[in-house]
């Protein structure tokens, strides 16, 4: 059995990003990174959209049906950004079967719709990244609408790694739901 002399375990730290866990260890100076991905360490009932659905973590919701939920992006590319996610937990939409996949589209229309209506954004773009190589950061199925106001406003080559500015989502919320 391996086992780690405490006092060679100078700093033990977990990040926490986008549905992963990276433990970092330094022993003696040599820095090990472990990555553990999501199938390996979260169960279902541990996804942070799981969670959402379930009631268990506060979000903006501003639709919901039976089989789906949207709610505002706290990381916003621009104003009224939302993710629409299935209530049931699927990976991605290579995974999803036809009823989920019809479901969630029908709901990214009807959040598409209402973007347009209450905050008066010209179009959106409709985004999902299937697996990680496509930069899916959480591995629940989600779409985002990304409500658009100017051909100009934002740029959609690298768009997830640009600095967001912070928008204030309370008020957007209250505006999208009047």
């Amino acid at each position: 059995m391996f086992s780690i002399p405490l006092r060679f375990l100078i700093n033990f730290s977990v990040y926490w990003s986008y549905g992963f866990s990276i433990p970092i260890f330094i022993l003696g100076g040599a820095c090990i990174m472990l990555k553990f991905y999501q199938d390996l360490i979260f169960s279902v009932s541990e996804c942070i959209f799981c969670k959402i659905v379930k009631g268990e973590l506060k979000a903006y919701k501003i639709y919901e049906d039976d089989k789906c939920i949207a709610f505002l992006d706290i990381n916003p590319i621009n104003p009224g950004h939302t993710l629409v996610v299935p209530k049931k937990h699927v990976e991605n939409i290579l995974e999803a079967d036809d009823d989920t996949i019809s479901a969630v589209f029908r709901a990214v229309r009807e959040v598409s719709k209402l973007l347009i209506k209450k905050l008066g954004a010209s179009g959106v773009n409709i985004i999902h990244n299937a697996g990680r190589a496509a930069n899916q950061e959480i591995m629940h199925l989600h779409v985002h609408v990304i409500p658009r106001y100017d051909p100009g406003d934002i740029g959609l080559v690298d768009w997830w790694r640009k600095n967001v500015k912070k928008l204030d989502l309370e008020d957007i919320y209250r505006r999208i739901i009047s």
